[in-house]
């Protein structure tokens, strides 16, 4: 979610761009997305310090609309009673109105399977995956969601250690492509640069 200082300094610079006291400049502005995402990221902050971040706790929010919308078209355009089921229960999730036991919580289980350990959730989500690997509807309804991508790349390795034959690594070689770059970005700054693929893509496995 973006920072209202953001928000707010976009509010500023159409002021003074089309020389105009009124909010953003006098232009109306359309902002879309989900207040259920993850709140502004300040380091070292609290949550206090979070929401005060928030576009809601700017002095600009009491000038919104809001519009909600309440139809999950890529859902409803499939016809899928299941999965519009499903995207039902995660609405109720997110606006906070899944009900409550005596203890003041709140159960997912017929949002999703729980699972003990690692190894469960990989069974789970790619049960007999060494026989299914060629079918790409298959692997098109699964994958793996984790925190960080630390511990998707740590599952993502197991899984390719269970497929059959002989594994191949493959290293990339950093390099610079630019010689007038070269003082300014160091090899070592780029040894340090790993993307969320990258881990993957150096293995390989013949089937």
């Amino acid at each position: 979610m973006a920072h209202k200082g953001a928000i707010e300094a976009l509010d500023r610079t159409l002021q003074d761009v089309r020389e105009c006291p009124q909010s953003m400049g006098g232009l109306t502005i359309l902002f879309s997305g989900d207040f259920r995402q993850t709140l502004p990221v300040i380091p070292k902050s609290t949550r206090a310090d979070q929401v005060r971040a928030c576009l809601k706790s700017s002095s600009l929010w009491s000038q919104v609309t809001t519009l909600i919308l309440t139809t999950i078209m890529r859902v409803r355009l499939h016809g899928d009673i299941e999965h519009e089921k499903f995207a039902e229960d995660l609405l109720l999730l997110g606006d906070g109105r899944v009900p409550k036991d005596q203890h003041d919580q709140i159960s997912i289980q017929h949002l999703c399977s729980l699972v003990g350990s690692i190894d469960d959730l990989k069974s789970a989500v790619f049960p007999q995956l060494p026989e299914n690997l060629l079918s790409h509807a298959w692997l098109c309804e699964r994958a793996n969601l984790a925190p960080t991508n630390v511990t998707v790349s740590a599952i993502n390795r197991q899984l390719l250690e269970t497929l059959p034959g002989n594994s191949m690594v493959f290293k990339s070689i950093d390099s610079n492509v630019d010689p007038f770059l070269i003082h300014w970005i160091l090899l070592v700054f780029l040894h340090t640069c790993c993307t969320s693929k990258q881990d993957v893509l150096s293995y390989f496995s013949e089937i």
